[in-house]
């Protein structure tokens, strides 16, 4: 956080196994030792629809709320490489969306009323000025 506002700085991956439609993270304890080592503060979430257009799935805006429930600024980034129209988007759960996937009790993919009312893209200023580094 500098002026007010949050920098991505950094992208940390960490271990995952997945499937076609989910994916799950271990070795947690790892990644926060690295983000306390290195001053870092979990600001979102990244993932890909590898065929898929750009947008949140009902498990992708399952996931946003256990983000931004503890941090109303934390943003779903989705990489869709397939789709002409918008290669990659930065979205937040609308006020609406936090009360009707707060108080939704499905699991896996499951429709919501009015989903186009659920979440925004939201604006992002990208500079690429930081080299990469792999930690593994």
């Amino acid at each position: 956080l500098a002026k007010n506002k949050f920098h991505i700085t950094s992208c940390i991956l960490p271990p995952q196994t997945g499937s076609h439609n989910k994916t799950s993270t271990y070795g947690e304890e790892k990644l926060i030792a690295l983000q306390e080592s290195k001053g870092l503060l979990t600001l979102g979430w990244i993932h890909t629809h590898p065929t898929q257009s750009c947008f949140l799935s009902s498990i992708d805006l399952h996931t946003q709320f256990s983000y931004q429930i503890m941090m109303p600024e934390a943003i779903a980034i989705v990489m869709a490489p397939t789709d002409r129209r918008c290669r990659e988007g930065v979205f937040s759960l609308t006020e609406e969306g936090m009360v009707v996937i707060g108080n939704c009790r499905e699991s896996g993919f499951h429709p919501h009323p009015n989903p186009g009312r659920l979440y925004i893209q939201v604006a992002l200023f990208v500079r690429r000025t930081r080299k990469t580094w792999v930690i593994s």
